[in-house]
Formats: C-alpha cells, structure tokens, sequence
C-alpha cells in the first residue's frame, strides 16, 4: 500500500518541466505585470504613474519594494562584476589625497601608512558588501525629507515611502546602464554621471508627482534632492567609516 502511494501520480499536479520554471521566474520578479512597463512608466511619467498606483489600480505596476530589491539586487551584483576592490581603493585614496595637506601624508610614520591602507581596505569592502543596504536605507530617508519639503497635505508616510521607492528604484537602473563604462572610464567620472543623471531624473520625478507646479516647484525638488543626497551621504559616510575604524584600531582586516 506504501509502495503503491509512492508511485502513484495526480494527474491535477503539473509535471515540472522547463516551461514551468520558466514562468515561476517570471512570476517571481513580476515581468510578466510590469516591471519594464513601470520602468517606462516613471521614467516618462511619473506623476501620472505614481497616481494610478496610489488611487487607482495597482495590478499594472510592479509592487515599489519589489521593484526595489530586485533593481537594488542587480545593480550590486553589476558592481561587482564591473569593479574591483582595487578601483574603490583607488577612488578613495585619491578623495583622502586631494583633501588631505601632501605634508602631512608624506610625514605618515611606517605604522599611520599601514592604519591608513587596514582603514582603507576596510572601508572598501564594507561599502563593497553592503552596496545594496546603503541603497535600501537611501529609501525611508528620502521619504522623510519629501514629507518635510512637500507635508501631509496630499501623500501620509506611507505614500512617500511608496512614491520614493519607486523614484529610488528607476534612479538605480540609471545606475545599471551606467556600469558597462566602468571598463572604459574612471569610477569617478561614472560616479559623476550618475549624480548628474540621477539629479535630473530625481528633480523631474518630484516635479511631476508633488503639486503644486511652477518655478518653485522646481527648486524645491532640487532642494528635496540635495537634502536626501546629503542626509544619505552623512549616513553612509558615518557608519562605514566609524565602523571600518574601529576595525582598523582592532588591527581587523575584512576580506571580500
């Protein structure tokens, strides 16, 4: 009787075949509802997406957290494929030295070098490893400082979360197009390009969603930008830098 369950088949069960592994990978990631349809979408017209996803129907666009983990998971993964510790090591060394007074780096003691390269490795590989947390965070801090430039009186917390979400999620893929140059150019100049791309998209996707319109519309979205940027910089710059110091005091190295 045993032996006779084992081998028995439903015939209501779908046998797992290629075809269906395929459309479980699909409805996993949501391509099938929207995914490049709401990359389109806010990236042409975000006002009018992020409306029809607030009030009206949700079914065509991709969930904003969704969306989110799975942009946020491909740019970390084209970060590593694209760039090396070496190339971050680079960009911050060069950062410290331009800076930095020349005297006092060509006064370092053998011991400050050897911190100085610890802390350096460190820092690297913490904003190697946890790329995609930094982006993650970046999201419920936009969205308080949207809430403080543009208030409660059309969107609550939530919405804004949502709405930046999305924004954040459109401005990474900004960033996936970008990481082919890393092969051909500098990781600063890429870095430049993308802060210029990203400004420009950030500016135009609060513009369009937050009313009212005008001039001062348009400042105060390149405000809501700046603020955003410089409260996600503090943030990151504070926690991988306490944290990759302490490491280096604790003569900690991490490795990739």
């Amino acid at each position: 009787m045993e032996n006779q369950e084992k081998t028995s088949v439903d015939p209501k069960v779908e046998r797992i075949n290629m075809k269906m592994i395929y459309r479980s990978i699909l409805e996993a990631l949501n391509l099938e509802k929207g995914i490049f349809y709401t990359i389109y979408e806010f990236g042409l017209r975000p006002g009018k997406a992020a409306y029809e996803y607030l009030y009206r129907d949700r079914t065509k666009l991709i969930h904003p957290l969704r969306f989110l983990v799975i942009v946020v998971t491909l740019a970390t993964i084209a970060t590593l494929s694209f760039l090396t510790q070496e190339d971050f090591i680079q960009a911050f060394t060069q950062g410290i030295s331009s800076t930095a007074d020349p005297q006092v780096l060509e006064n370092l003691t053998p011991e400050q070098r050897s911190f100085m390269d610890l802390y350096s490795n460190n820092i690297t590989v913490l904003n190697l490893k946890f790329f995609n947390v930094f982006l993650m965070i970046s999201v419920p801090i936009a969205a308080i400082v949207t809430l403080l430039v543009y208030g409660r009186k059309q969107y609550n917390i939530a919405e804004h979360l949502v709405i930046n979400a999305f924004i954040y999620s459109n401005s990474t893929v900004i960033y996936l197009l970008l990481t082919p140059l890393f092969f051909l150019l500098p990781y600063s100049t890429v870095s430049v390009w993308y802060l210029i791309g990203s400004l420009i998209y950030y500016t135009f996707g609060c513009y369009q969603i937050f009313p009212p319109k005008g001039w001062k519309a348009i400042l105060r979205s390149f405000l809501a930008f700046m603020l955003q940027g410089l409260l996600v910089f503090m943030f990151m710059f504070i926690a991988s830098l306490s944290i990759a110091m302490i490491m280096a005091l604790n003569d900690y190295k991490l490795e990739m």
